[in-house]
């Protein structure tokens, strides 16, 4: 199962985007449900990495891991809505595959 953690912290002005596991859909290569976390997830890396100055940390491992911590601003909501909204509709078509955990702090 793919865990995604997302956040939103007033106190560090940031949002965070945690995303760990493997859907377990298909077998590897063929995983429709790994395939659209993924792009989601490079879009933000890619997104991020053209954007230094909101980008606070961003790791991608081998292992299909990643991880996002980027300043809250106006630019970085959008990125942050289309980002957190992909994934939930994704763990709501695949609940068995993925699972969100939000933590929203205002």
């Amino acid at each position: 199962m793919i865990v995604v953690n997302i956040s939103r912290d007033r106190t560090e002005d940031a949002y965070s985007v945690e995303i760990h596991g493997h859907a377990g859909y298909a077998p590897q290569g063929q995983d429709i449900v790994c395939a659209a976390v993924s792009a989601l997830a490079l879009a933000l890396h890619g997104w991020l990495a053209a954007h230094p100055e909101i980008c606070l940390w961003a790791s991608r491992d081998r292992d299909g891991s990643a991880r996002f911590l980027f300043r809250r601003t106006t630019a970085s909501r959008a990125a942050y809505e289309v980002v957190s909204s992909g994934l939930s509709s994704i763990a709501v078509e695949y609940p068995d595959h993925v699972r969100l955990d939000w933590e929203i702090q205002y």
